[in-house]
């Protein structure tokens, strides 16, 4: 994850905080894909896991209910199958249309880690998958007014319960 080129001290004072927080390999970050926060595809409400895909699976069925007949999900949209460190977050890879009972069946990368049960909650708005950074070395140069010599950087790795 990188800052802009240069950043002032407002904005500085939003990251060094962050990058203070995570601790090094301590804390993780949530974070989701600030250009895509939702899906492109029109699938929204409340949408659940239907069956059981097991570990390694890298499709699943998901409903949102009849109010989702018809509504779509994009190949590049991001979804989050659970909660909390043991959810994961998925990229749907090839297009798909819910039937007239709100149903999809999705094709998804990267494979599940876990098995899912009926009813495991589908995040669609701003899912987030678990970062947390490789190494806790990180420096700030300053000159007056901005911080300089290129962006705040950090090198973050995906972390799982």
């Amino acid at each position: 994850m990188e800052s802009p080129a240069q950043l002032t001290p407002a904005q500085l004072s939003i990251w060094q905080p962050l990058m203070v927080n995570l601790r090094g390999h301590v804390n993780h970050l949530a974070m989701w894909d600030y250009g895509q926060p939702a899906p492109v595809g029109t699938m929204r409400g409340t949408l659940t896991v239907s069956g059981t895909p097991a570990a390694g699976a890298t499709t699943a069925t998901i409903t949102g209910g009849a109010g989702q007949a018809s509504t779509t999900l994009k190949a590049g949209d991001w979804l989050q199958f659970g909660t909390g460190l043991t959810s994961q977050l998925v990229m749907i890879t090839v297009d798909a249309t819910a039937n007239v009972s709100g149903v999809m069946n999705i094709t998804f990368e990267p494979p599940l880690r876990i098995a899912l049960s009926n009813g495991s909650a589908v995040a669609w708005d701003r899912p987030v998958a678990h970062y947390k950074m490789v190494n806790s070395d990180f420096l700030f140069y300053y000159e007056p007014g901005y911080l300089t010599k290129g962006r705040v950087a950090l090198d973050l790795l995906e972390q799982w319960g």
